[in-house]
């Protein structure tokens, strides 16, 4: 069983979804009782049960749920389109380098109207 209120730490997704999964076996019971047999807090129970939708899609989507924090990078449009460009040129086994990722944003930025989007070699490490 995971237990997570004796200090305050950072739960990954999968460790939410497993909090979730194990609150929906629970018989019907206050959000209090429910959290202290899950030993989590109540406050953390309320904030999980109110976003839950937002972490079944991101597993749905097979978002990385290791992770304990989402970050959101200069521009998530920009992003998303590279990230679906990406996906089809490695469909068809075709290499991609840096470089390449970097001018690619560049253009799609450019295409999106987004005139202050720049990708530096920072924004691609992160």
């Amino acid at each position: 069983m995971l237990q997570y209120n004796d200090r305050r730490c950072d739960l990954s997704g999968s460790d939410k979804l497993k909090i979730l999964k194990n609150y929906d076996e629970l018989p019907k019971m206050s959000q209090r009782d429910a959290a202290n047999k899950l030993h989590t807090s109540q406050t953390v129970l309320c904030r999980l049960l109110k976003d839950r939708d937002n972490f079944e899609n991101a597993a749905i989507q097979n978002e990385n749920l290791s992770r304990k924090r989402k970050r959101g990078g200069k521009d998530d449009d920009v992003e998303l389109a590279l990230k679906d460009w990406f996906s089809k040129v490695r469909a068809k086994d075709a290499r991609v380098t840096g470089p390449v990722l970097r001018q690619k944003a560049g253009d799609l930025a450019q295409k999106m109207g987004k005139i202050d989007f720049v990708a530096t070699e920072g924004w691609f490490h992160r």
